[in-house]
């Protein structure tokens, strides 16, 4: 693999283009450097993959589980290294550090984690193989075959998805589909009543003109719906089917997202945190359904159960974010005070003066309110569920630490996606670490069924 991904028709054609990619996606998301620097093939992190691959095709398991081990890997990779040339980029401007992160912490960062995730990755698919139907049985208990499915396939697609961001900003095909959905919004606006009117990718209303950019139409839920429809046990038609209602199906969302724009002031004060959160708050609704469904035994009334469950489960979010938000808010920057003492760069304050997108600003409340959620849908118990406050509160106030150490004076810094993608992936997580818990204490010990022994004993 090193000798391949150091071929120069391999290198020109194949490194050289994914060590571009992962440049202009670093300065999309972080900014441009704070001094230059060069990005070459060294940079690309080709030797780590070629040991990744490496390893993962030399797995003595079937040619389909190599290769998805392959995908998760580079996508693993891929994403750790572009974060690394923006990290760097941004510690150009001290020489101490730049030489510090690029010669000792990144490179054991890459290599510590390529190799946590083909150990973990062996040990998976080879204790698999290994355990017979009745231990097959009962790990499925305490993580579902689908999540096992669908989580690989994510991670992989929503790096690619992330890699896409600045072909996606310059998109003339997003730009004329932002286009139809400006006119078919106002158009669905004036058959209710409401003023509003098309002018290209730009929609006006009682509250304001607004304009549609391609990043406003591509949303991480559309490599989330992918993974889901190639992780289901689907029939083949049916996955193609699942396939093709995805252009109308986000199609609709990207206009349903737009009425918002004409909401009142007695229901949103500033329409563009709800428009900007939105399908961030879909992929909520979703994930909450999605777990009580998950916890639900494949027995009759399934399905009715899971629903009244997450409708409960959502009631609840949606009370808390409304009557405790503010109280929540004001905690977790109260925290970050205390440690701006120590720290002094922690950040305080959750918005910046232009800031429309108010990613970070409804941080705190949304994943609290994820979080409750959750925990009702899938009947983790109070004390699990305080304990991942908690631990929620603590990743809060990290992140404002290390916002707050990369931010520029003027600015809230990092990319809104990354922002609402950390806001996402911190419940989810630690919901999964509480339902496995649940699932292994509640199954104790399984005794092994052995055919009874001829005669008496």
């Amino acid at each position: 693999m090193f000798a391949l991904l150091r071929a120069p028709w391999v290198e020109e054609r194949l490194v050289r283009p994914a060590t571009r990619i992962q440049e202009d996606a670093a300065e999309y998301y972080v900014g441009r450097p704070a001094a230059p620097i060069a990005v070459t093939l060294e940079c690309s992190g080709a030797d780590v993959i070629a040991l990744c691959l490496g390893v993962i095709l030399a797995c003595p398991v079937s040619w389909r589980v190599r290769l998805a081990g392959t995908g998760g890997g580079v996508a693993l990779i891929l994403g750790l290294n572009t974060l690394r040339i923006a990290t760097l980029g941004q510690a150009a401007a001290s020489p101490a550090l730049f030489r510090a992160l690029h010669l000792q912490v990144w490179p054991a960062i890459l290599v510590l984690a390529a190799g946590t995730y083909v150990f973990a990755w062996m040990r998976g698919v080879l204790s698999t193989r290994a355990r017979g139907p009745e231990e097959t049985g009962t790990r499925a208990v305490t993580l579902s075959p689908l999540l096992r499915r669908f989580a690989p396939r994510a991670a992989a697609l929503l790096v690619g998805f992330a890699l896409c961001g600045p072909w996606i900003a310059r998109s003339e095909t997003l730009l004329v589909a932002g286009a139809w959905a400006v006119q078919t919004a106002a158009f669905v606006l004036s058959v209710a009543g409401i003023a509003a009117a098309a002018s290209g990718n730009v929609l006006a209303t009682s509250r304001g003109a607004y304009t549609v950019t391609p990043e406003c139409l591509a949303t991480a839920l559309i490599p989330l719906y992918l993974a889901g429809v190639l992780a289901a046990r689907l029939s083949w038609p049916r996955r193609v089917l699942a396939l093709v209602a995805a252009p109308p199906l986000f199609a609709s969302l990207a206009i349903a997202r737009l009425l918002l724009l004409a909401l009142p002031p007695a229901v949103a004060p500033s329409p563009l945190f709800l428009v900007h959160g939105f399908h961030q708050m879909v992929l909520a609704v979703a994930a909450v359904a999605l777990f009580a469904l998950w916890r639900e035994p494949p027995t009759p009334g399934r399905w009715p159960r899971a629903a009244r469950r997450a409708a409960l489960a959502l009631g609840a979010a949606a009370a808390l974010a409304v009557l405790a938000g503010g109280a929540l808010t004001a905690t977790v920057l109260g925290a970050a005070r205390i440690v701006a003492a120590l720290v002094p760069r922690t950040l305080t304050v959750l918005t910046a003066p232009g800031d429309a997108q108010g990613a970070l600003a409804l941080l705190p409340v949304y994943q609290a309110a994820l979080l409750l959620g959750l925990a009702i849908a899938t009947l983790s118990g109070w004390r699990r569920a305080l304990w991942a406050f908690g631990a929620l509160l603590a990743s809060q106030v990290l992140l404002l630490v290390v916002l707050g150490e990369m931010a520029a004076p003027d600015r809230v810094p990092a990319h809104a996606l990354l922002v609402r993608g950390w806001a996402v992936a911190v419940p989810v997580a630690l919901m999964l670490v509480m339902t496995r818990r649940v699932a292994s204490r509640s199954m104790g010990p399984v005794a092994t069924l052995r055919p009874a022994v001829d005669g008496p004993r």
